[in-house]
């Protein structure tokens, strides 16, 4: 894949991030993340895209109003990306911020690698 195109797919993962429409949502990840996609954070480890949809289910639930934003310009490199990101709702946009790092295998996210930055 050309920068282009990961820069692309990447601006589709934010996009899906913040997509509140499981019903929309849904066929989107299946478009964008590999079946067997691998999903790591602080809290949880799982395999396949389908715990990683239910994972956003339950976020946005918990965190009603709250987005996903750029913290700053994407880093890509290869088949790899790194995307630092702000989360919070509107009053507190940066309430959570992290660092996600990104696998690329075959026009897809093959693996989503989460860090969460310490509060201040």
């Amino acid at each position: 894949m050309t920068t282009e195109e990961i820069t692309a797919l990447l601006t589709r993962h934010i996009s899906i991030l913040n997509n509140l429409d499981k019903t929309a949502r849904t066929p989107a990840i299946a478009e964008v993340y590999a079946d067997d996609l691998i999903f790591i954070d602080p809290h949880q480890e799982t395999t396949g895209s389908e715990h990683f949809d239910a994972f956003l289910q339950g976020l946005h639930q918990k965190f009603p109003g709250a987005v996903f934003q750029l913290a700053q310009p994407m880093d890509i490199h290869h088949q790899i990306a790194r995307i630092n990101w702000n989360f919070g709702p509107p009053a507190n946009p940066t309430a959570v911020t992290g660092q996600d790092t990104v696998v690329l295998a075959d026009g897809k996210i093959q693996a989503l690698y989460v860090f969460l930055n310490q509060a201040g």
